[in-house]
C-alpha cells in the first residue's frame, strides 16, 4: 500500500513493470531482478542481486549492506520500503508464493490495459510507522477516481479522490499502534474496500493490512550507570544495528547530577555535568538533547587568563541520519559542537539550538558575567551504546571544553535508565 514506486507499472523502479528498463521480472531489459543477459541483472558479472562476484560483491545488495543500502539496486530497495525492513531473506519465498497468484493476475490486466488496483490486497506495515500511503492503479479510459466503498474498518480511513493517497478519518498519516489495535476484529488487521472509476468503469478490491509488532524496548534494556564517570560500554558495529537496537518506544532522559558528581580535571582544568535531557525517539528517529554544567581554570585570552564559569546548550530535535552523514560518525553517538568542528553538528540558532559559556571567575576574581564562547569551544555528545555487563544497553553524555591555548578536558558520564514511552 506504500507509495516510492511501489506499483509503478511503466516507469523504471516499478515492482509489476514487466516491459521497461528497472523492471521487477524483465528478462531483456537492464535493471531487471532475473535479467540474466542484460546489464544489472547478470547472475555473475552485471553488479546484480545475485552476483557474488562483480558490481559491488555483495551477494544480495550493491553497497555491501544486506537490507539497508539502496546504491546499485535502488528499485528492489525502493519497492520493499514499505515493509520497513520486516521482511529479511527467509521470508522472501514465502511473501513471493502468497503474492504470486494476485502478481499474475495484476499483470494480465496491466497488459490487457484494463482497469486495474495494482496493490496487493495483503498488505503489511510496521506499527507506529506513518510513512504516506498512496494508493494506484493502471489502464482505463480517463482519469482515476478513488473512493472509500465498505469494510469493517472503513470508518477509519480517508482517501484523496484525485492521489489515492490514504489517511486515517481525521487527515493524519496513517499509524497504528500493535499493543493498542483499533481494527473491529481488534487483530491488527485492518479490512479496507476501495474503488477506482476511470468515469467508464468501477473496480472494487478489498484490502487487508496487517500491522506487524515492534518488540517494545523498556528501561531494564538500559543499565543503570547514573553518575558514572567513564563508564563501561561499547559501540554498536553499524547504524543498521544500532537501529535495530532502538525499538518502539520513545527514550527520555530528564537528570539532574549532585555537586560534583558528574565531574573530570585534567591538568588544573575541570568540566562537569549537572543536568541533563535527551529524548531519542526510535520510530521516527529523532534525537533532542540538552544540556548544563560548568568549568574551571580554562585559559582564555590566549592563554593568559584563567576562567571558571557555567555552559547550558539546548539542542531542537535533530534525524539520527544527520549524524550517520558525519565524519567519522559512530552509531549512536549524537555529537554537538558550539563552533565549527570536524565531525559535529554546529548549533544553529534558526533552527532554535542556543548556547552560552559564561565566565562568573576569572583568575580568581569573581562578580563577573561575560561570554566566552570566542575563547572555548563546547564538545557536547550523547550516546547510547551496548552495555559491557548486565543490561544490553548503555546511555552516557560527554562533555568537552577546548580552551584558547587547545587543551581539551572532558568527562563522560553514565545517564542510567530512561523512562519508557510509546
Amino acid at each position: 500500500m506504500a507509495g516510492m514506486g511501489f506499483n509503478d507499472p511503466m516507469g523504471g523502479d516499478g515492482f509489476y513493470d514487466p516491459y521497461a528498463g528497472g523492471g521487477f521480472n524483465d528478462p531483456y531489459a537492464g535493471g531487471g531482478f532475473n535479467d540474466p543477459y542484460a546489464g544489472g541483472g547478470d547472475p555473475y558479472y552485471g553488479g546484480g542481486f545475485n552476483d557474488p562476484y562483480a558490481g559491488g560483491g555483495d551477494q544480495y545488495y550493491m553497497g555491501g549492506d544486506p537490507y539497508y543500502e539502496p546504491a546499485g539496486y535502488d528499485s528492489f530497495y525502493v519497492d520493499f520500503q514499505f515493509l520497513n525492513d520486516a521482511i529479511q531473506d527467509d521470508t522472501f519465498d514465502e511473501f513471493f508464493q502468497s503474492a504470486s497468484e494476485e502478481f499474475a493476475e495484476i499483470q494480465a490486466a496491466i497488459a490487457a490495459g484494463e482497469l486495474t488496483f495494482l496493490e496487493f490486497s495483503s498488505p503489511t506495515m510496521l506499527e507506529n510507522d506513518d510513512t504516506a500511503v498512496t494508493i494506484g492503479a493502471s489502464g482505463g479510459e480517463g482519469t482515476f477516481t478513488f473512493a472509500i466503498a465498505g469494510g469493517n474498518d472503513a470508518a477509519l480511513f480517508d482517501i484523496n479522490p484525485t492521489t489515492g493517497e490514504l489517511t486515517l478519518a481525521d487527515g493524519s498519516p496513517i499509524a497504528f499502534d500493535f499493543e493498542n489495535p483499533q481494527d473491529s476484529d481488534v487483530n491488527n488487521i485492518y479490512q479496507l474496500t476501495l474503488s477506482v472509476t476511470d468515469g467508464v468503469d468501477t473496480v472494487l478490491k478489498t484490502f487487508d493490512a496487517t500491522v506487524i509488532d515492534q518488540p517494545l524496548v523498556l528501561a531494564s534494556n538500559f543499565d543503570n550507570n547514573f553518575g558514572t564517570i567513564n563508564p563501561s560500554f561499547t559501540s554498536f558495529g553499524s547504524e543498521a544495528e544500532f537501529l535495530a537496537a532502538m525499538t518502539d518506544g520513545t527514550l527520555t532522559w530528564n537528570k539532574t547530577f549532585g555537586s560534583g558528581a558528574g565531574k573530570a580535571c585534567n591538568a588544573g582544568t575541570c568540566v562537569k555535568v549537572d543536568a541533563v535531557g535527551l529524548v531519542y525517539k526510535t520510530l521516527g528517529k529523532t534525537v533532542k538533547f540538552n544540556i548544563d554544567g560548568g568549568f574551571e581554570n580554562a585559559k582564555i585570552n590566549g592563554g593568559l587568563d584563567l576562567a571558571t564559569g557555567l555552559y547550558s546548550a539546548d539542542f531542537a530535535a535533530r534525524t539520527v541520519s544527520e549524524f550517520s552523514t558525519l565524519t567519522g560518525a559512530v552509531p549512536g553517538k549524537f555529537t554537538f559542537s558550539s563552533a565549527a568542528e570536524i565531525g559535529t553538528i554546529t548549533a544553529n540558532s534558526v533552527l532554535g539550538d542556543s548556547v552560552s559559556i559564561t565566565a562568573n571567575t576569572i583568575n580568581g576574581v569573581g562578580g563577573f558575567s561575560t561570554d566566552v564562547s570566542s575563547d572555548l569551544t563546547l564538545i557536547l555528545e550523547a550516546q547510547i551504546g551496548k552495555g559491557t555487563s548486565g543490561p544490553p544497553l548503555s546511555a552516557v553524555v560527554n562533555a568537552s571544553v577546548k580552551d584558547s591555548s587547545d587543551t581539551t578536558t572532558s568527562v563522560s558520564v553514565g545517564i542510567g535508565q530512561p523512562s519508557v514511552g510509546n
